[in-house]
C-alpha cells in the first residue's frame, strides 16, 4: 500500500491595508503573506468565508490605529480546521468552525480574516452549527456576540418591553432576533425598533414588534415616555431616547456600543463593545439549530471583489 504525504502551501493571498483614507481601491490591496504557524493555543483555519463589519471601514480610516500591511483585513470568519497547536484541545483538523478572530477589537490588530488561512486562539471558536453554511457562519461573530453581551448586561427577563434601535444594522437585526428567541432565555414580550421607510418590513420580519420609520418621526418623539423596561441603542440616539426607560434614571438599563456613547458623561449611558469568546457562538447554538436566529447578510462578494466589499 503506498502513501502519500500531502504538500502544504507556504504563501496565501490576503486583503492588508497599506495606508489610510476613505476610498477603498486607494487603502487596500491584495498581496502574497505567509501562511501563519499557529501558536499553542491556536488553530489554523483555511478560510471558507470572510465577514465585515462597521469597524473595519473605521480602522481604514485610521481609527483604532488602523491595520498593520502584515495583517489580513477582517473580523468574523469561517472555515475548516488544518492544524492545531500544542496544547489546541478543543477541535481536531477538519473541523468546521467560526468566531470573531481580533481578540482586543480596538487594540493593535494581530490577526485577520479576509485571507486564505488564519491563525486563531481556540477560546474564540466554535463549531458551526448543522445546518448553517459557511456564508451564514461568517455574517454572524461580532453582530451576535455583540448582541448577547449587550441582553445579557441589560439583564433582560421573559416578557419585558425593550427598544433596539436602527433594525436594519447587523448587530441589532440579530439582536432582536436573539431577543425574540425562544429557545434562549432573554425572551422579551416587545421589541420596538427603528428603521428607515424603505426597511421597515424587513426588520418587522426578524421579530420586532412595531418598527418606527424614523424618516418620518424620531423613534423618541414616536414612543410614550417611561414605557420600556430596558434600551439598546446602536445608533447614538441615547440622550432622546432615556425618557421612554420606565426609571429614566437607571444607567444600567440603558446601554449603547455607538462610538458617540464612550465619550458621555458617566451616569448617562453604559457603553459596550464586544469582547469575543466562542462561548458566545455556543450560547447560541440551540437557537440556530432550531432556526430562530437567521443570518443578516447585507451582500456576498467574491474574493477578488473586495473593494465591493468595504
Amino acid at each position: 500500500m503506498s502513501s502519500t504525504t500531502r504538500t502544504f502551501p507556504t504563501k496565501m493571498r490576503a486583503v492588508v491595508q497599506k495606508g489610510t483614507g476613505s476610498k477603498t481601491e486607494d487603502v487596500l490591496c491584495i498581496v502574497d503573506l505567509p501562511i501563519p504557524e499557529p501558536r499553542d493555543d491556536e488553530v489554523l483555519i483555511r478560510v471558507c468565508a470572510a465577514g465585515l463589519n462597521a469597524i473595519d471601514g473605521f480602522r481604514m480610516q485610521g481609527v483604532y490605529g488602523g491595520s498593520p500591511e502584515t495583517v489580513p483585513i477582517g473580523y468574523d470568519v469561517s472555515g475548516v480546521v488544518e492544524k492545531c497547536g500544542r496544547h489546541a484541545t478543543r477541535f481536531q483538523p477538519g473541523d468546521r468552525v467560526y468566531g470573531d478572530v481580533v481578540a482586543n477589537s480596538i487594540g493593535p490588530k494581530v490577526a485577520g480574516s479576509l485571507a486564505e488561512y488564519c491563525a486563531v486562539e481556540q477560546r474564540l471558536l466554535a463549531k458551526i452549527p448543522e445546518g448553517l453554511t459557511f456564508v451564514g457562519a461568517a455574517a454572524l461573530p461580532v453582530a451576535v456576540e455583540t448582541s448577547v453581551l449587550a441582553l445579557q448586561a441589560l439583564k433582560i427577563e421573559p416578557g419585558q418591553k425593550i427598544i433596539v434601535t436602527g433594525g436594519a444594522g447587523g448587530v441589532a437585526g440579530h439582536c432582536i432576533q436573539i431577543a425574540k428567541a425562544p429557545s434562549l432565555p432573554f425572551r422579551a414580550g416587545e421589541v420596538v425598533s427603528s428603521a428607515s421607510t424603505s426597511k421597515v418590513q424587513a426588520v418587522m420580519k426578524l421579530g420586532a414588534n412595531r418598527v418606527v420609520d424614523y424618516k418620518s418621526c424620531p423613534l423618541g418623539e414616536a414612543l410614550e415616555p417611561t414605557s420600556f423596561d430596558r434600551i439598546l441603542d446602536t445608533t447614538g440616539e441615547f440622550r432622546s431616547l432615556k425618557p421612554l426607560l420606565k426609571d429614566p434614571d437607571a444607567v444600567d438599563k440603558l446601554v449603547s456600543i455607538h462610538g458617540s456613547a464612550f465619550a458621555a458623561p458617566p451616569g448617562e449611558v453604559s457603553p459596550m463593545s464586544v469582547v469575543p469568546d466562542g462561548a458566545l457562538l455556543d450560547f447560541i447554538r440551540p437557537a440556530l439549530e432550531a432556526g430562530h436566529i437567521i443570518p443578516f447578510i447585507d451582500r456576498f462578494f467574491a474574493f477578488e471583489s473586495f473593494v465591493d466589499a468595504v
